[in-house]
């Protein structure tokens, strides 16, 4: 009986010790990566993912609830974001010296209309996440692309960002947005 308890005690500890080598060997997960899980959430309408890719001090920041997250995210980002799919990766890279992820796809959607958008993943001390700043812009270009004629200028990017906001703005002021918060940290006020 003694014996059997030697046995089973040190099978235990080699497990443990090789699950421990193990998952500390393996590199966490590349915030490219994340950006790409990112956008097939939205494509996908996994709401639960688009919901947790937020942080609670974005949240706080943008002055909205998870609940309140949790509905515009449903109720508006997912309804246009499930319309496209990510027809081929045009870039990913690193940036902000590793600290931010970005998978860079040309999308389209049914009709045939085009876009370019990405959705960056930043490095935090804990996952990495995105901002609500990022998931509304992903829709309102979204939106936009699909409702306008194809923009050549420049940065279409920002045309079919403003004709996007103005298609959704109504739903979005319902669910409780107010406005957003900027990466330098300010807060802009929905018009």
């Amino acid at each position: 009986m003694e014996q059997r308890r030697k046995i089973l005690l040190a099978t235990f500890l080699t497990v443990g010790a090789v699950v421990s080598v193990v998952f500390l060997l393996l590199p966490p997960k590349s915030l490219v990566q994340s950006s790409r899980d990112f956008m097939q959430a939205g494509t996908s309408g996994d709401v639960r993912a688009i919901v947790a890719s937020v942080s609670e001090d974005d949240l706080e920041a943008c002055r909205l609830t998870r609940e309140q997250w949790t509905k515009i995210a449903g109720q508006v980002i997912v309804p246009v974001t499930t319309q496209w799919r990510a027809e081929k990766l045009v870039l990913e890279s690193l940036y902000n010296q590793k600290t931010m992820g970005l998978a860079y796809y040309q999308m389209e959607n049914g009709a045939g209309k085009q876009v370019q958008l990405g959705m960056p993943a930043f490095a935090t001390g804990e996952r990495p996440i995105t901002t609500v700043s990022y998931w509304l812009a992903a829709a309102f270009i979204l939106e936009g692309a699909a409702r306008s004629k194809p923009d050549t200028s420049p940065r279409p990017d920002l045309v079919y960002r403003k004709a996007g906001y103005q298609a959704l703005r109504t739903k979005l002021k319902e669910l409780g947005f107010t406005g957003y918060m900027e990466l330098d940290g300010k807060f802009v006020e929905a018009p």
